[in-house]
């Protein structure tokens, strides 16, 4: 009697055997014996790749950005922990954590050739608030031996960012470069929270304050050449904000508490001021400045709760102070002189209070159908009329 099997047993029971000898991890799918690659891509397809970044496990946010070589296709970058920097930008990305105490970006000890943290430059195409071409979300820029952020020839969105404990400035726009923030807090820098030197920063229900930590006598916001907006900020700092070299400052509603100048408009600076923005400190507007409150029809321009321990505002060297429908405050002593100019453009429904008002050399007020109030008397000083 035979003891081979029938033919039609055989294959099978062979197969089986073979597997049945084989090691456990031959027989699962690939995907499960790999170990996951701190880099790991979420979505291998599709136009938009999503490559998650575990920085507790040795993840490189920098060493994510060259995953792809196509540099304009988009790619978002998911942090979880503290990456160390620094990290070079010249892409359409989207970099998100999940809470900026526990995700984001630190300095190592030194930033070689670079002045910033984080370097973001050059990145093509234009987009518009909450669809910039480089985004940061719900993380931290902390701890460079520098600067924390610098944008050129850029645009950038933040949103739920926190960049704090930088030796020098927090943030920096230079020319071209275009930033949009939200719930944007600068804190614990060494300079300014924030600098404008070319560029425009837009930030709405922003914190800048804390900063000066190495210069105590640096303004909480230097906006200097280019463009400076504020919505319903919060700008706390021994002086407040600068606004010099022609650079525009747009503050609408919000807050600026100073020791000393709350505003220090200068070299052609010009800072215009609606919807009853806040200003504890003094003011002082000079060399052929502005500061404008026109632009908030039918609102108030500023409201000046305090002067600081400067104890008094200056209007001088060629500064024109122009007030728009609206009540304008002004607490106490406001000095103008030296060629300056202060007057009403908001025809009957502009007021300007002063507590107290002096004109020198040449300094001047006068209405366009509104009214100067001078310690609760309506009317202009005699000295202010000539």
């Amino acid at each position: 009697m035979s003891r081979s099997l029938p033919r039609q047993f055989a294959l099978p029971f062979l197969v089986c055997l073979s597997l049945a000898a084989a090691p456990m991890w031959a027989q699962r799918p690939d995907n499960d014996r790999q170990q996951r690659h701190p880099d790991d891509d979420r979505h291998e397809g599709g136009p938009d790749r999503t490559i998650a970044v575990d920085c507790t496990q040795g993840g490189s946010i920098q060493r994510a950005l060259q995953r792809f070589p196509e540099r304009t296709e988009p790619i978002t970058i998911e942090v979880h922990g503290f990456c160390e920097g620094p990290i070079d930008i010249s892409r359409q990305v989207v970099i998100r954590g999940t809470n900026p105490a526990t995700d984001g970006i630190t300095g190592g000890a030194s930033l070689g050739n670079r002045t910033g943290l984080v370097v973001v430059y050059g990145v093509s195409g234009f987009g518009l608030a909450g669809a910039e071409s480089v985004r940061f979300e719900h993380l931290t820029i902390k701890d460079s031996p520098n600067l924390g952020l610098t944008v050129n020839v850029a645009q950038v969105g933040l949103s739920d960012v926190v960049i704090r404990d930088n030796h020098n400035h927090g943030m920096l726009a230079f020319g071209a470069a275009y930033i949009f923030g939200d719930h944007v807090t600068a804190t614990g820098n060494g300079g300014s929270g924030f600098l404008t030197s070319g560029g425009q920063i837009r930030c709405d229900t922003c914190d800048i304050s804390g900063n000066g930590v190495v210069n105590a006598t640096e303004s909480a916001i230097n906006a200097g050449p280019g463009q400076t907006f504020l919505w319903n900020s919060t700008v706390i700092g021994f002086n407040g904000i600068v606004v010099a070299n022609g650079g525009k400052l747009f503050l609408t509603g919000g807050s600026v508490t100073a020791t000393q100048r709350a505003l220090n408009i200068q070299s052609a600076g010009l800072a215009f001021l609606q919807n009853n923005a806040q200003l504890s400190g003094g003011v002082f507007c000079g060399a052929q400045g502005l500061l404008d409150s026109r632009r908030g029809t039918g609102t108030n321009g500023l409201t000046q709760t305090s002067t600081g321990s400067g104890g008094s505002n200056q209007i001088t060297y060629g500064c024109l102070f122009l007030a728009g429908a609206g009540t304008t405050t002004f607490a106490g002593q406001t000095t103008v002189s030296v060629g300056s100019y202060v007057g009403t453009d908001g025809g009957n429904q502009a007021i300007v209070q002063f507590s107290a008002l002096n004109c020198l050399t040449g300094g001047k007020v006068t209405t366009n159908g509104g009214s100067i109030i001078v310690n609760n008397v309506p009317g202009i000083p005699a000295a202010c009329g000539t």
